[in-house]
């Protein structure tokens, strides 16, 4: 399941599926079981927005309006 996810772009956190991150997403896993997320920054914020808590998304739009 994990390749087939994977193959087709698929991620899931917290037993939820999160498919509209792009094709930039890459995670890579070293041989020592170190994890590395590349991409570009909007393809970043959108996965750890996706894996935030609520009060965590709360407290990000909070800052969100007030660095305008």
């Amino acid at each position: 399941m994990a390749d087939y996810n994977k193959s087709n772009g698929i991620m899931v956190t917290s037993g939820v599926g999160v498919e509209d991150l792009g094709d930039e997403v890459i995670v890579a896993v070293s041989e020592s079981g170190d994890v590395e997320l590349t991409g570009n920054a909007l393809t970043q914020l959108k996965l750890w927005y996706s894996k935030a808590s609520e009060e965590e998304r709360k407290a990000f739009r909070k800052w969100i309006i007030d660095v305008e």
